[in-house]
């Protein structure tokens, strides 16, 4: 996660333009959910970090994690992972019946070119698909490449990414995106973008080629609301959806304090998106949203140390409850 904004803005040429195509669902979705729910909410881990003992993912087991997300009322679970982690995850959440999003880390090498960064990309995603295929079903490419590539400005306009690294990006996430699917076709593959107006970012890689299958973006309490937001009062919702492929919110929660764990506004804030994008999501096509994270993470600074539903501990905190009750609540009533 992460917004980089600057007043200046770099110029380049490029055309940008808007897509209306066919929308369309998947059913490994369908399959989770209720016949009557809208949309699949999980959450994000990271099981592919550190392996030092003390950190959150790697002290509490992936049988204990799979067991707090469905103590929470979550379906669905988006991690990075390591070749044994990855394993384990497959066979615990197959078995738990829920969703695996894995989310690829990897990124472009600013020391190759475009061309190289795309066989990078390639061989990475063709290896790691190979391994389950069949097993994974989604693939999140890489994470937040808008900002990897220094853009300026506020990211609605092609012309505000320095056109180096973005086509090294592009590159890359072309590989991603070839590699998964020639290792296994039936995967879908999520591109995402770090929200607010950094939909110049997937506008131009649309206009240069690149297909996915799943509109990927996240979504924090200072980008503002998602259909009228703090940057252009631009209908960021409306945008994604332009590109015909469903949409998941693969982050979402409210931005911390650098210094101060607010859950009580991280509540209020939690239970009013919720809502909204339950209600949306049928105009929109919004399939699934995840919250920003499973775990705190003590170790990190600058806020990032706030945003678990659990503490290091797996412990609940407060604003889990609120959670809860919206999950509660969005549940389908006696017919």
């Amino acid at each position: 996660m992460g917004i980089n904004i600057s007043s200046k803005i770099l110029s380049v040429f490029c055309v940008l333009s808007s897509f209306t195509l066919t929308t369309y669902a998947y059913a490994e979705v369908s399959r989770v959910l209720p016949s009557s729910s809208k949309v699949v909410w999980g959450a994000v881990g990271h099981n592919d970090r550190p392996t030092d003992n003390q950190y959150p993912y790697n002290a509490i087991s992936l049988s204990r994690q799979v067991a707090l997300l469905k103590e929470a009322g979550l379906r669905a679970y988006r991690s990075g992972c390591t070749e044994q982690t990855c394993s384990e995850l497959v066979t615990i959440l197959s078995r738990n019946g829920m969703i695996f999003l894995r989310s690829i880390e990897l990124r472009p090498d600013d020391k190759l070119d475009e061309h190289a960064n795309y066989g990078r990309g390639y061989h990475h995603a063709f290896n790691e698909a190979s391994k389950y295929r069949g097993k994974i079903k989604f693939y999140e490419a890489s994470n937040e490449l808008d900002t990897w590539t220094k853009m300026l400005a506020d990211g609605a306009e092609g012309i505000q990414y320095n056109p180096i690294r973005y086509h090294k990006a592009r590159g890359f996430l072309k590989g991603l995106v070839d590699g998964i699917h020639k290792a296994d076709p039936e995967a879908k593959v999520l591109v995402d973008n770090a929200g607010w107006c950094h939909y110049g970012f997937l506008n131009s890689l649309w206009e240069d080629g690149l297909r996915w299958d799943i509109t990927a973006v996240h979504w924090y309490s200072d980008h503002g609301n998602i259909e009228k937001a703090g940057c252009r009062n631009a209908n960021v919702a409306k945008i994604h959806a332009s590109f015909g492929k469903p949409i998941w919110i693969t982050e979402f929660n409210k931005k911390s304090s650098v210094t101060e764990d607010d859950q009580e506004a991280a509540a209020v804030w939690i239970s009013d998106f919720m809502n909204q994008i339950n209600r949306i999501a049928p105009k929109y096509n919004i399939q699934a949203a995840f919250v920003y994270e499973l775990f705190d993470e003590p170790t990190l600074t600058g806020g990032e140390q706030f945003y678990g539903i659990l503490n290091h501990n797996g412990k609940p905190k407060a604003f889990l409850h609120s959670l809860k009750h919206v999950l509660k609540s969005l549940e389908p009533g006696p017919s």
